[in-house]
């Protein structure tokens, strides 16, 4: 959502403030940038460096050199662009009048392309108080201004303190948070995938990485399955078929599968751009999974039925096993096929595929199962919760397990909670996972720990999908309605990438020793 203007801070050699500045931020627009509002803060109080003569009390009119000039515009520069995206820096403007009774007065005017994301706010303000100044000196004509910024209170975080220093020569930024990983985290590298030349039209269902590369597979209900070069920044593949698409995954570096909301399983060369029907559900066919030891596919959909497929053939499953209910969420783990069904999660062994072996009743609605190592399974609900299980329960300090109440540090006071979408565990932080729910929060939390790290920056829409690359450098997050609830925003959906670097790490280590 882009908002443009010109935003001018005018310095003035006038009496100093008694009632504290307010700025207020444009309007944010829902039409695309293609025109300017004002975005103003032209308080000609905002400083003082007014100064008398000590017999006649008259105005003296104070000059500054041109290299004060340009540190002027360096410094307003340098500190707008950590709240708002400059259009262009060659386009700012300092401008010099003088005023009878005020002196001289310095306007810049710098272009502003939009706020940036994480300080916007519907109908918010941003408040400038406590100006204080020191002056450097009649012969030098400088002097130092500090003040309190208050950033607005968004809705995925607590108030935050900001407090700029500054002076003409250097600008220094000193942020005082509660929550240094919140600031850490948001601050990390995110960007997003481009689809100019062909969009996602519809609901996105589930992202996954490569297993040996920064290739990301995309299924969504336009009935595409797409293939992003995530290094190389571009499309690499995309096919279309007959129903919305609802998972999906990799067979190797070349091949692909994804399920249908027609009950189909299709399988893609993704070198060859093909594709050709593998097999079918009497139903929805919900989740797929292709194991890497054994050569077969697993899929479950509505029809109440797990299929094990010989990935060298097609047609007719291997195995076939019935449950009491609609299969909504799958996951292997080495030779071990996790399936959540209704409020347990069955476990198979993919070499003795036609009976479960193990079943564990977490009494909770499960909207996906992800795999926690070779030690256990998270299960996402419906309900909000989350659901972390041990296999061998005797050799974990944990017990069994435990179940807790999914909640965003900004969603702490309120009782309503959104479904869990999806889990994700970092494959570079042990005891590192990541959950996004329905309400567009993105959370990491300390398995070991039982406890929240942080929570990344409020999305647009609904957490779709979640999906950490081969080494956990990079996390990939699906925003995207889900049709899940009836005032979700149908805006297009979009897919971030998060560079997990060694900030981050730190980041969760001082969550963890706290």
């Amino acid at each position: 959502m882009a908002i443009s203007g010109d935003f001018r801070v005018s310095a003035a050699l006038g009496p100093s403030p008694t009632k504290p500045l307010r700025i207020n931020p444009p309007h944010k627009l829902h039409q695309p940038r293609c025109r300017k509002l004002p975005v103003e803060c032209h308080k000609h109080e905002f400083l003082r460096a007014f100064k008398f003569s000590m017999e006649d009390n008259i105005p003296i009119f104070i000059n500054v050199s041109e290299e004060a000039k340009q540190k002027i515009v360096s410094n307003i520069v340098n500190t707008l662009s950590d709240f708002v995206v400059i259009e262009s820096q060659d386009q700012v403007q300092l401008s010099v009048s003088t005023d009878p009774t005020l002196g001289t007065i310095y306007s810049v005017t710098v272009p502003v392309r939009r706020v940036k994301a994480e300080y916007q706010e519907e109908d918010g303000e941003g408040t400038i108080m406590n100006v204080e100044y020191k002056d450097n000196g009649v012969a030098s004509g400088s002097m130092d201004v500090k003040f309190d910024f208050y950033v607005p209170v968004l809705p995925i975080q607590k108030k935050h303190d900001l407090l700029l220093s500054e002076d003409i020569g250097s600008v220094e930024i000193r942020r005082r948070l509660k929550d240094m990983t919140y600031f850490q985290l948001t601050k990390m590298n995110r960007r997003c995938l481009e689809f100019q030349k062909s969009p996602i039209r519809d609901a996105i269902s589930r992202i996954r990485f490569a297993p040996a590369s920064n290739n990301l597979l995309i299924s969504s209900w336009d009935t595409n399955l797409r293939l992003y070069d995530v290094d190389g920044s571009k499309l690499a593949f995309e096919t279309s078929g007959e129903a919305a698409l609802l998972d999906c995954c990799f067979q190797g570096k070349t091949a692909a599968f994804s399920t249908g909301s027609d009950g189909s399983i299709t399988r893609y060369n993704l070198d060859l751009g093909i594709s050709d029907n593998f097999g079918n559900h009497d139903d929805l066919a919900t989740c797929v999974e292709y194991s890497e030891e054994t050569g077969q596919v697993i899929t479950g959909g509505w029809d109440k039925k797990i299929k094990c497929w010989d990935s060298r053939s097609m047609k007719v499953p291997t195995f076939v096993n019935t449950v009491n209910v609609a299969v909504e969420s799958m996951s292997l783990s080495g030779f071990i096929a996790m399936v959540a069904v209704g409020l347990s999660v069955n476990m198979y062994d993919l070499r003795k595929f036609n009976i479960s072996f193990y079943s564990k009743c977490v009494d909770i609605q499960i909207k996906c199962v992800r795999p926690y190592l070779d030690q256990g399974f998270a299960a996402g609900s419906v309900e909000g919760r989350v659901a972390l299980t041990y296999f061998n329960s005797s050799n974990n300090e944990n017990n069994d397990g435990y179940v807790f109440r999914c909640i965003p540090k900004a969603k702490e006071k309120r009782h309503n909670m959104a479904a869990v979408n999806d889990i994700a565990f970092s494959p570079s932080t042990p005891g590192a996972f990541i959950t996004g729910d329905n309400d567009g929060y993105v959370t990491i939390w300390n398995a070991q720990s039982k406890k929240r790290v942080f929570d990344m920056p409020k999305y647009e829409n609904s957490i779709a999908s979640l999906s950490y690359n081969l080494d956990g450098q990079l996390l990939a997050v699906a925003s995207s309605y889900a049709y899940q609830e009836e005032n979700e925003l149908e805006i297009p959906p979009r897919i971030y990438i998060h560079e997990m670097d060694d900030q981050y790490i730190s980041s969760f280590s001082d969550g963890c020793s706290k």
